[in-house]
């Protein structure tokens, strides 16, 4: 995880409710999102991300198992939405990188 970061953003939020940050270090994104005692859905356009073909790798809590994390990984784009469930005060992270 880098320490000095080119670019922050706030993706979405509202104070006592989630929060989606994203963090910029060099040409790699890295986006965290948590809750509060609501689980919830949320649709993330990732129209942030500059020209090109990316890979998201993403962790998440697990409903079940609140111990346990899920992995994920898929091709993303500017153009792409993605869809991001938050179990009751859960988290979720990912990281975007370059596809070559």
């Amino acid at each position: 995880m880098p320490t000095a970061w080119d670019d922050t953003r706030v993706l979405g939020g509202y104070p006592g409710e989630y929060i989606i940050i994203a963090k910029r270090s060099g040409k790699d994104w890295y986006i965290g999102a948590m809750t509060n005692d609501s689980e919830r859905t949320i649709q993330l356009k990732m129209d942030f991300l500059p020209l090109g073909k990316y890979t998201l790798s993403s962790w998440a809590d697990v409903i079940s198992s609140p111990q346990s994390l899920t992995r994920s990984k898929s091709a993303v784009s500017a153009g792409s939405v993605i869809h991001i469930r938050l179990d009751i005060a859960g988290g979720w992270v990912a990281k975007i990188t370059t596809t070559n």
